[in-house]
């Protein structure tokens, strides 16, 4: 009888390292592109709300949404304060616009009170990955220029006023200035005005900033209060995407920016108006 050949034992390992080797090459790639996949999804949200935004805007006489809206709270909610989300939901339908798929965050404190108390069950809690930028960053290096569309300054008490947002007209170059940053503010929902918004030393939350020296607090001396869990350490940023952060532009385009280009010329790109190119580059 003819006696039939199995596989030798080498041939067998050979064809193990072979597939190792194969599995090594590909796992990092498709790891990459589920990652840009997730960035590409992260920019169509932001995509969405940017539309709302402008849309909000030509409503209202060119004026953007304010940091937050003192009216009336629905559907059972325990506060008069309504966030950037309420005052855009009349243009946004689905609330889990607000996340970006990378954004792990798990809400399991709470975060009231709410605005909206369809949002104040654990089970309705939605992570809010993106947040509007206020005036605040005003104070956050030599005192420079006004920025921010969220806050102007209330003549009467000579203070920032977070329910009256600069008109759009006060912009320098309004596709050069961010009005959504896509930051780490950990536990935060839809329906509450807490970390809603983002300013002073938020700079530390923004996406994609590099750990170490090229981290940057705004508040020199430790000044800046503890937020979002990070307290004054500013050396542990979520990555975003690969380093980089997506974010919201005063016209409703959204982009990609590193790092570099945040805080290029002392932050430009969160100002009204614009430093002097070479002003000051941290």
């Amino acid at each position: 009888m003819e006696r039939k050949q199995g596989f030798t034992l080498i041939e067998l390992l050979v064809v193990i390292a072979i597939i190792a080797i194969l599995a090594a090459i590909l796992f990092p790639v498709f790891a990459s592109a589920r990652e840009k996949a997730r960035q590409t999804v992260c920019l169509s949200n932001e995509k969405q709300i940017g539309l709302a935004l402008m849309m909000y805007t030509q409503d209202y006489d060119e004026d953007p949404i304010p940091g937050v809206e003192l009216t009336p709270p629905i559907n059972g909610g325990t506060i008069g304060i309504e966030p950037p989300d309420g005052l855009l939901a009349s243009y946004i339908k689905e609330p889990n616009v607000w996340q970006c798929p990378d954004d792990a965050h798990v809400i399991n404190i709470f975060q009231g009170p709410w605005w909206d108390g369809d949002f104040q069950t654990p089970s309705t809690w939605r992570v809010r990955t993106y947040a509007y930028q206020t005036a605040d960053f005003d104070r956050s290096y030599k005192g420079t220029p006004p920025c921010g569309l969220a806050q102007t300054v209330d003549p009467n008490i000579g203070m920032s006023c977070w329910t009256q947002p600069w008109n759009i007209a006060t912009v320098d170059d309004p596709a050069d200035t961010v009005a959504f940053l896509e930051n780490d503010v950990g536990a935060s929902d839809l329906g509450c005005p807490w970390n809603s918004i983002a300013g002073g030393c938020d700079t530390a939350k923004i996406t994609g900033r590099i750990p170490g020296p090229g981290s940057y607090n705004p508040y020199v001396g430790g000044q800046c209060p503890v937020s979002a869990g990070l307290g004054n350490d500013f050396t542990k940023p979520w990555k975003g995407h690969f380093n980089y952060a997506n974010m919201i532009f005063a016209d409703g385009h959204v982009h990609i920016e590193d790092w570099a280009e945040v805080m290029h010329n002392d932050f430009n790109l969160l100002k009204r108006h614009k430093l002097p190119e070479g002003t000051f580059t941290p």
